[in-house]
């Protein structure tokens, strides 16, 4: 038998065990999210991923563990996996359900999203925000960046802003962050 089908096995089992925890964690962030109202989301969303990666240690040992050129690969696998996979949770967390319930600008883009033709007057939507300095900010990146136009004194989405304002409200309808307690539709002085 040819040397490297072990190797090229391992490699396979490896993705395997990769990728039972990115499918955990998918299920699991988003049942949980629904079900519990946190303020920490970063840390809850780590907590989801260990338990993920806890039940995928569990299930690999008892379904895919024997079929590793060694238990000592297995382990490795299983670590290195684990490992991998909490970075991309991390990353995942962070640009994902952080950005959409926190960023001022997935907000700005969402207010936009819900208004007729994707627009409205920049001195009314600079008005909706308390951020001030932080705000014309994240315009001029955004201006820049082609997610959104200006023309005589006139905001408008692009149809890039657009695809990324419905990701972002993708995100907050299955996650059901908007159902949160803390939960405010943009960065609007409510009191």
């Amino acid at each position: 038998m040819w040397a490297g089908a072990g190797v090229m096995t391992d490699v396979l089992l490896f993705f395997g065990i990769f990728g039972m925890c990115g499918a955990f964690f998918i299920v699991f962030h988003i049942l949980a999210l629904r079900l519990h109202d946190t303020r920490r989301l970063l840390v809850f969303l780590m907590g989801i991923y260990l338990f993920s990666a806890l039940v995928a240690t569990v299930l690999s040992r008892y379904l895919i563990a024997g079929y590793f050129s060694s238990f000592d690969c297995y382990v490795i696998a299983n670590l290195g996996a684990v490992l991998a996979g909490f970075f991309a949770a991390f990353l995942y967390a962070f640009l994902g359900p952080a950005t959409a319930d926190r960023s001022l600008t997935a907000h700005m883009l969402l207010h936009l999203l819900a208004k007729p033709e994707f627009e409205a007057e920049k001195h009314i939507l600079e008005s909706e925000y308390v951020a001030g300095n932080f705000f014309s900010k994240r315009y001029a990146e955004c201006i820049s960046a082609g997610i959104l136009l200006e023309r005589d004194g006139v905001v408008k989405l692009t149809p890039k802003g657009r695809r990324i304002a419905r990701l972002y409200s993708f995100q907050i309808w299955i996650l059901g962050l908007d159902q949160r307690s803390q939960h405010l539709p943009s960065f609007v002085d409510k009191e």
